[in-house]
Parts: C-alpha cells; structure tokens; sequence
C-alpha cells in the first residue's frame, strides 16, 4: 500500500532527475518535495491518526523495525548531504538500502506464511497500470514545471515551494488512505501505510531522482533536513508508548506547526 500511495513523490523525483540530467536546476524543489512530504506523512498524519483513533497501539514489528529504518533512513540522507552535493553514487546507495530493507521485510513476511490471494483480472490490472503510470509521468512533469513558474514568479526558492506546496500536496493520497483505515477501524495499517511511505521516500524516491544527476544541497537544507531528523526521533519517542494517548499526538502536530512556521519565514 506505501508503494502505491508514494507514486506521486516518486514521479516528482524522477521527472526533477531527468530535467537536471538536461540541464536544468531541479534540487531545492526535488529535496524540498521529499523533506516536506516526510514532515507530513510521519509528523503531520501520524499525529492525526493518534488523535482520532484516541487510544493507539502500535505493533512491535512497526516500533522496533520501521521506525528504527525511518530513523536510519533520515540519519542516511543527512550524513551523506553534508558536503553539499547528494551524488549518483549516494543516490544509488540509498535505493540499494531500501532494497535491502524491502527484502528483509518480504523474508520476514514470508517466514509467517503465505495469506492466499484473491484472484485478478490480468488484462485488466495491466491496462490500469499503464494509464496510471502515464497520467502520473504527465500530472508530475507539469506539477514540476509550474512549480519552478511560480517560485520564479513569486521570488521565493524552490525549497520552500517544494517543502511547502508540493511536498504536502503529494502527502494527500496518504493522508486519504489513513482515513479510509481508521474509518474501518485499522488504526495501525494506517500507521504502518504512513511509516512505510516516508522510508520509500527518503530512500528510494530521493535515490531514484539523484541518481540522474546527483542534486545540490543548498545550506539552507540542513536546518530542514536536522529538523526532519529531530521530528523522526520524535516519532521514535512516541511509538514506544503502550498505548499512544491523544496528547501525543497534538505534540507532533505542535511540532509541525512550528517547523512549517520556521520554513516559511
């Protein structure tokens, strides 16, 4: 499910690799886009699901593996940001990361049994695939264009439209989908959805997208990206509680209140 709702920051990124491949400057928007879809799927949702859902307990699996990754993950994109420049290579490293992470997650999916399957119409689901993939190529290229248009056009830098604008923007499907699981009383898919969509993003969606070209990192990145890791320890602190009150829940959405405050000004 965290792959299908993360096509659309996917998209973003590898259309922003492919038009720095050609010439043209895409890193504040295509690192800004990651940073703040990140903040609002593991701070801003997360938050949200708490408070609804009252009383949360979140599975070990999810506490002691995906969250410890999405630490990790951010930590990763940290370290290897502070010369300035997140290159090919790094980017290859963190999409070879996430496979490794991936799999792990298969193998121990798999040690609990197989759940049977519900059968697919074939022609069907590969036409859908299709049209899907070449609506979010489309709806991602102009997503990307209009956006440099309108920092351009507003004097404010790609950072900002990307952490902003798109990257929250590009949270929504997961944002739908939590509620969908909440309103039927899956509580903990929904936080599961959210986690797994943030380590997809800072480790395959960014790696697919500098993978191209590598991306710049202004300076100006490293106070988003230090906080980002602060919120994930964050997040870290709160899923060890058994259960998660609500006021936990209003700390995190405090916290992004403060940190898009901080962004914008």
């Amino acid at each position: 499910m965290a792959l299908g709702t993360d096509l659309p920051e996917l998209f973003v990124s590898l259309n922003a690799g492919i038009d720095r491949l050609n010439g043209l400057e895409t890193s504040g928007f295509a690192v800004g886009n990651i940073i703040g879809s990140s903040v609002a799927q593991a701070i801003l949702i997360l938050g949200l699901i708490i408070i609804i859902s009252k009383s949360l307990k979140i599975p070990k699996h999810v506490s002691s593996r995906d969250i410890v990754m999405l630490v990790i993950a951010t930590g990763l994109v940290l370290l290897l940001s502070q010369d300035g420049i997140l290159s090919q290579t790094e980017g290859w490293a963190l999409i070879l990361v996430y496979v490794a992470y991936l799999l792990s997650i298969l193998r121990e999916e798999n040690s609990h049994g197989h759940k049977k399957r519900k059968k697919l119409n074939l022609w069907w689901s590969i036409t859908s695939i299709i049209a899907g993939f070449f609506a979010l190529a489309y709806s991602a290229d102009t997503t990307l264009h209009n956006s440099l248009l309108l920092a351009e056009h507003l004097g404010i830098s790609q950072t900002i439209v990307g952490i902003v604008i798109v990257g929250i923007g590009t949270s929504l499907p997961e944002l739908a989908t939590s509620l969908v699981a909440l309103k039927n009383s899956s509580a903990e898919l929904a936080v599961g959805n959210v986690i797994g969509s943030t380590v997809f993003d800072l480790l395959f969606a960014l790696g697919i997208g500098a993978s191209f070209a590598g991306f710049n990192i202004d300076r100006d990145l490293f106070f988003d990206l230090f906080t980002l890791l602060v919120g994930m320890v964050l997040v870290y602190i709160v899923a060890k509680q058994k259960p998660i009150n609500r006021y936990s829940g209003y700390a995190l959405l405090t916290f992004f209140g403060l940190y898009l405050i901080l962004a914008i000004s």
